[in-house]
């Protein structure tokens, strides 16, 4: 027997240690390589947060990314302040996978946040006018693109 090899009483004699044992075998042989074991803690950030949003979007799950984009716009904006590039990347994510799945009004909510907190952001800009195009509101999206054009002339996208 190991234990008996290692100098010890036999494991059948002592309940204890092969509880330790199995539990020391749980946590060096039931994780790969650099994985955390499942029981351990481990800590929610904005990136682990919007990593989850786009496995989920990538599997289809699109109001469940957008849910956890949500969350992780939250946390980021408590952690980083609301008017952070991060966050406003994060609105322009979620205004993009809103639009691509057809969800207009909660596209529209974001991308407007997104152009909000990066008013220089050509390419948030450039998503909400092709929003607005789509929704035939014209005017609107007449006026983003002239202010984009304005903060970048010399922009293909702004054009």
């Amino acid at each position: 027997m190991v234990s008996s090899m290692l100098g010890g009483p036999p494991l059948s004699k002592s309940p204890a240690l092969v509880l330790a044992w199995l539990l020391i075998g749980l946590v060096f042989t039931a994780t790969p390589s650099g994985a955390r074991h499942p029981l351990l803690p481990t800590t929610i950030t904005p990136n682990t947060l919007r990593a989850n949003a786009i496995d989920e979007y990538v599997k289809g799950n699109t109001d469940s990314a957008l849910d956890i984009y949500e969350q992780a716009a939250d946390l980021a904006s408590r952690q980083y302040g609301g008017n952070s590039y991060y966050v406003g990347d994060l609105y322009y994510e979620m205004g993009s996978i809103a639009l691509q799945g057809a969800k207009f009004q909660r596209a529209e909510a974001y991308l407007t946040q997104a152009v909000k907190i990066r008013p220089n952001s050509v390419t948030a800009r450039a998503r909400l006018v092709d929003l607005l195009l789509l929704r035939g509101r014209k005017d609107e999206a007449r006026e983003h693109a002239k202010q984009a054009v304005i903060k970048h002339p010399d922009s293909l996208e702004a054009r």
